[in-house]
């Protein structure tokens, strides 16, 4: 018997973020919810459904819905990481201008307005409870002063993984052949920079830490709008060995993660995806800018606190993350990589999927969205359309 219609907004693209839509998806259609998965190109099956459940990305989907007379009883836009819903309206690059830069110019004022924004269309989210959180430190970096009648634990829902059975599998630490991997998106917003200082950072360890190692092998999977900028830094680097593999199906990725990776460098679902496998992970900071001059903030995927998997450099983490510069975890690694494995494996079962799922579906069931979500909803989508648009006229201005 069917407990419900569930329509679930993807991006439609290979990353962290469709993944965990993808394993929400199989555990309602396992609870007996009809589900449809619906990315930008596509098109709902129905006309109307008990809960739509979406990314802060696709936000500005939901009015297009209403428009063409598709309904929802409830509405659930999950945060995924740091200011998620904040990252829906600027940029990270944005976000670190407004900070570093203290300025009242044109683009100061517009990035201020751009947060006014956010903070009133937040507040609909969380005045109807259709909004809930990955992590405690990328929700208090929502919310800020706005007020929730509750406890922001209540409305956290991890990131979750997928805990099925697999092959045994033993890590071992590596001897001759350090295998590094990166899985994820190679996107100019904040993934590529991070992934160019975590390689640029290896490579000046190859001649002190890491020099024990007779060769250095580093599998990129992932593709983006930065691939290019990504092969152009890589190409003439004769210190390590490089393979871009544009995208492994999910089904695959923890087979290819034990076969062909010694040490993980992740943010977000990413990370965990290694450490169910065993494999050390470090968790990488996003970084917008290539001249932020800021050292960032490693640490094992261990000692993740309130279930945050990678945040801003700059920013006022609640709660506070241990760090450690890429120098002290190599040393770590190199003298206690088996340690850091287990580690990392025991940390990946808080984030079970039975628990984390059925507490979003409840808190789902409990929402009351308003004509308002969907009018802050076609405000996002416009503004989109602006920014598209003035980007365009800025690239013929070159």
């Amino acid at each position: 018997m069917v407990k419900g219609t569930v329509l679930i907004l993807t991006q439609g693209r290979f990353g962290g973020t469709d993944f965990l839509l993808a394993r929400l998806s199989n555990w309602l259609k396992l609870n007996h919810y009809d589900v449809d998965v619906v990315t930008p190109a596509d098109t709902p099956k129905l006309r109307e459904y008990d809960i739509v459940f979406l990314p802060t990305s696709e936000i500005s989907r939901l009015w297009l819905f209403s428009a063409t007379s598709i309904k929802f009883k409830h509405i659930c836009v999950w945060c995924m990481g740091y200011a998620a819903f904040r990252g829906a309206y600027l940029s990270i690059a944005d976000e670190e201008y407004s900070q570093h830069i203290g300025t009242k110019g044109l683009k100061g004022r517009v990035i201020e307005a751009l947060k006014g924004r956010a903070r009133q269309a937040l507040a609909a989210f969380i005045k109807s409870e259709s909004i809930v959180f990955t992590d405690e430190v990328g929700a208090c970096a929502d919310l800020g002063g706005l007020k929730v009648n509750k406890n922001i634990k209540d409305i956290i829902c991890p990131i979750v993984i997928d805990k099925s059975p697999a092959a045994y599998f033993e890590y071992s630490a590596p001897a001759n052949v350090l295998r590094l991997g990166w899985v994820g998106r190679v996107d100019m917003d904040f993934k590529f920079y991070a992934l160019e200082r975590v390689i640029s950072d290896i490579r000046s360890l190859r001649g002190g830490v890491l020099k024990r190692y007779n060769k250095i092998v580093f599998y990129i999977v992932g593709n983006g709008d930065a691939i290019d900028a990504l092969k152009a830094f890589t190409s003439s680097d004769s210190s390590m060995e490089y393979h871009l593999i544009p995208s492994v199906d999910k089904d695959s990725l923890s087979g290819f993660i034990r076969e062909n990776v010694d040490l993980m460098f992740a943010m977000g679902t990413s990370s965990l995806e290694a450490a169910k496998n065993k494999v050390p992970t470090v968790v990488v900071p996003p970084r917008a800018r290539r001249d932020d001059s800021q050292v960032p903030p490693y640490r094992w995927v261990s000692e993740s606190k309130g279930y945050s998997l990678g945040e801003l450099s700059y920013a006022g983490v609640k709660p506070l993350q241990q760090s450690s510069s890429m120098e002290i975890l190599m040393e770590q690694f190199v003298g206690n990589a088996d340690e850091i494995s287990q580690a990392a494996y025991e940390y990946s079962k808080f984030f079970e999927a039975e628990p984390v799922f059925k507490k979003i579906n409840d808190l789902a069931c409990k929402s009351t969205p308003s004509s308002i979500i969907y009018i802050k909803s076609f405000e996002l989508f416009i503004l989109n359309k602006l920014k598209v648009a003035i980007k365009k006229l800025l690239r013929r201005s070159l």
